[in-house]
Order: structure tokens, then C-alpha cells, then sequence
């Protein structure tokens, strides 16, 4: 069970929809196979590294953790910046590290534990603090590549890696100029929160709609909005348009769809759009269900998981997901009714939405 639900938390927090239906966003999520490595308490930070004073979203002393991670990725790091919670390594050796990331992380750290601890969600603060790496350049990162580093030479410029427990951070010069993409660390924070707060479990086969769902939901709409699910115009605008061109996916697909394959690469950035629908649309309408259907995800066997093993442990948590189908659909056709923005811009190749033949259980973009 869900210890601790309560939904009267949800009230003041998710944008209302017409009728009192809350409105909730769509997670991206991507598949890579990292190298494992072990993580252990203790290490000192670089002593030329700076440390940064983190951005307090909660007003309240931030707690610090002792524990830095002990990986051989630190040895990529020219230059090491601690915040209570994380660990960011410059790795491209020339400032790769927006100024603004510190206090970003610090923000989506504290807005990630007090969404889902106020929802009841059986959530514990990570041990220690979690690594993302920054690289200024796809070259910079490929050099880094090599067989000892505990990187893969991954085809996304950012991303979340389970398997290494880092996110990488690969910003062209165009990207450095422009300023930190919020949204974009916002997703991938997201997700390494996720298997770091005992929400998820790395290397378990989670359904598109979790996994991509949930790092969705905490994309910030616009600059200085907080990182608590906010409202999404782009995607709810995305789904509406899917579900009035009768493009949505059959229910039994969307519930056990857990990677992109090659015919269904032009239609990436519609399947995002419905995993951010149907996460948010499921959290609406039973959240208890939704919590207590994450915590029997929790000990799955690692790997691949079989189409109808999944759905059996949807209709177990959910009910017959046809009985569901009348109101997702309603749901989608209505997504866009309080959306401000004029068109949905989704990911581009280089940041999420492009997972053609990826397992979205080995890592996230």
C-alpha cells in the first residue's frame, strides 16, 4: 500500500482543469546501458574544487551529506562543485558548468521530495550526493568515452544513466551561449530523483508511460516557474491534437509499451506527449493506485519484462484497462483547454524524444 496517501495534498498544487480535473504532464525516458559503478561514503572533493552555496527553495537549512560518490567518473572532472545534494563535474575543461545548474538542481532536489512526500509516496532522501557530468561539446564527451570511464558512447547529448547513476550534460556552444535549458536539467533531475528516492529501481523494465511519464511532469513551462508538476502547455496542446486526429495509441499498447522501435521512430514525439497524458491523467484519477502500482514495480527482476506481464500488474493495481478508456480518451481531447502556449514544442533528437530501438529501462533522456 501506499502508506501515508493523502489527497487532500494534491489541492493548490497541480493546475485545475475545467470541471476540477487536474491537469498533469507527460516524463520522457530513454534507454542507455551505462557501466555499473560502485558507490561508496566518504572521499574528499578535489581540493581546487569550488564549492556552491545551493539555492533554498523550502527557506529552511539545507541537509548536507558527507558521502561523495567513489567512481572512476570522477577522474574526468577538471573541475569539481559540490551542492548538498550533487556533485558536478566539469568535464569538457572549459566551463562546461552553467553558472545557473547549482542552484537549479538544489531547486528541482527540494521540489521533487516535497511533491511526492506530500502525496504520501513512500520516498527517502538519497545517501549521497548524485554526480552529472558537463561537457562543452559531442567531442569533449566522446573523448571521455573510453573503456575504463563507465560511459557509453551514447547517441543522446544528455541524459540520465542508470546503470552509472549519472546524467550527462553535453551543451554545443550555440546551447552554452543560449543560457541553462531548465527544462531540460528539470527532466533529467527528475529522473535520477526518481531512482534515488526509492520511487524506481534501476534496471527494472518500467512502461513508458511511468518512466518518461513522471520526468515530464516536472518540466517547468517557463523561466522561473518552480519544479512543482507544472502545468505544460506544449504537450497538453501535443495530446489534444493526437486524440482529435484519432491518433492515440490502443490502450493495451500504451500500458506495456517500454521502447521505440524503428517503425514507430516518426511518431516519437506523440508517444511522449501520451505517456505525459496518461502518467498525469492516472495520478488524477487514483494516485493511491498509482503510488501502490510503483511500489510493486519496486522488485521486479531486472531486464526486459514480457508485454503481458506488464499488464497483468496494471489490471492489478488499476482495474481492466478498458473500463478506463472512455475517460482517457475524454481526457486527452480536453488537455489543451487551458493551455496558453500557441504551438507544442517537443524535444529535439539531441535532448529526449528520440528513442528509436532504445529500452526505456536502462536509462533515461
Amino acid at each position: 500500500m501506499c502508506a501515508g496517501y493523502n489527497p487532500q495534498a494534491l489541492k493548490g498544487r497541480i493546475p485545475k482543469r475545467t470541471e476540477s480535473r487536474m491537469k498533469w504532464q507527460p516524463l520522457c525516458f530513454v534507454a542507455l546501458f551505462g557501466s555499473l559503478f560502485a558507490a561508496s561514503a566518504g572521499g574528499p572533493v578535489d581540493p581546487g574544487s569550488a564549492a556552491i552555496e545551493p539555492h533554498d527553495a523550502s527557506g529552511s537549512p539545507p541537509d548536507t551529506l558527507p558521502a561523495i560518490p567513489d567512481s572512476p567518473l570522477l577522474a574526468l572532472g577538471h573541475k569539481i562543485s559540490t551542492t548538498p545534494h550533487f556533485l558536478i563535474l566539469d568535464a569538457g575543461g572549459h566551463d562546461s558548468a552553467q553558472p545557473e545548474l547549482p542552484a537549479t538542481l538544489e531547486e528541482s532536489y527540494a521540489s521533487f521530495l516535497e511533491v511526492f512526500t506530500d502525496l504520501g509516496f513512500p520516498v527517502e532522501r538519497p545517501a549521497e550526493r548524485l554526480l552529472w557530468l558537463c561537457f562543452d561539446g559531442r567531442k569533449s564527451y566522446e573523448r571521455a568515452c573510453t573503456p575504463g570511464s563507465g560511459l557509453d558512447l551514447f547517441w543522446l547529448d544528455s541524459h540520465y544513466a542508470t546503470r552509472s547513476n549519472c546524467v550527462v550534460l553535453v551543451d554545443s556552444p550555440e546551447q552554452h551561449e543560449a543560457g541553462l535549458d531548465r527544462r531540460r536539467v528539470a527532466h533529467e533531475a527528475a529522473h535520477q530523483l526518481a531512482f534515488n528516492t526509492g520511487l524506481m529501481t534501476r534496471g527494472v523494465c518500467y512502461p513508458f508511460w511511468i518512466s518518461e511519464g513522471l520526468a515530464t511532469n516536472f518540466e517547468p513551462a517557463e523561466t522561473g516557474e518552480r519544479f512543482e508538476l507544472p502545468a505544460n502547455p506544449e504537450r497538453a496542446i501535443g495530446l489534444t491534437r493526437i486524440a482529435e486526429a484519432g491518433r492515440l495509441l490502443p490502450i493495451d499498447e500504451l500500458l506495456t509499451l517500454t521502447e521505440i522501435g524503428p517503425q514507430q521512430a516518426p511518431l516519437v514525439g506523440e508517444i511522449y506527449d501520451q505517456a505525459w497524458g496518461f502518467f498525469r491523467f492516472m495520478l488524477d484519477r487514483d494516485p493511491e493506485a498509482l503510488g501502490n502500482y510503483l511500489e510493486a514495480l519496486r522488485p521486479s527482476p531486472v531486464g526486459p519484462c514480457p508485454p503481458a506481464v506488464l499488464h497483468q500488474g496494471f489490471v492489478d493495481a488499476f482495474g481492466d484497462p478498458a473500463s478506463l478508456l472512455q475517460d482517457w480518451e475524454s481526457f486527452a481531447r480536453e488537455a489543451a483547454d487551458e493551455a496558453s502556449a500557441p504551438e507544442p514544442v517537443a524535444f529535439s533528437p539531441s535532448e529526449t524524444d528520440s528513442t528509436a530501438g532504445r529500452a526505456s529501462s536502462a536509462s533515461a533522456g
